[in-house]
């Protein structure tokens, strides 16, 4: 719940420059809060989440822009897995190996 969550963001002497919520599930959550988000904006810390289901997103947008606004917290909803996430996690190996293997080239691992 938000509290919870609200309270591990404030009480760990610890200074968060953002929550990227990748937890889910995000699909069929309309109706349901997302305490992680609404943690983050109470606690004036910025917001990421890769929720990929459109209701659930324009919800949320709608739900908390005027609150993550008003506490000036920036809020990114919906940047997705598939390419986003996944896109990163293959840079990432790519740069590994790279740099494990200085006879490659980038090229050379497509």
């Amino acid at each position: 719940d938000a509290q919870s969550i609200k309270k591990v963001l404030l009480d760990n002497n610890k200074n968060y420059d953002m929550v990227v919520h990748t937890a889910g599930p995000f699909q069929g959550k309309v109706k349901s809060p997302n305490g992680v988000i609404e943690a983050a904006i109470d606690s004036g810390i910025s917001y990421i989440d890769v929720c990929d289901d459109y209701c659930t997103a324009t919800a949320a947008k709608t739900k908390y822009q005027r609150r993550a606004v008003e506490n000036g917290v920036s809020c990114i909803v919906s940047t997705g897995c598939w390419p986003g996430v996944s896109s990163l996690m293959a840079k990432q190996l790519t740069d590994s190996v790279l740099k494990k293997h200085t006879e490659l080239e980038a090229r050379d691992l497509t």
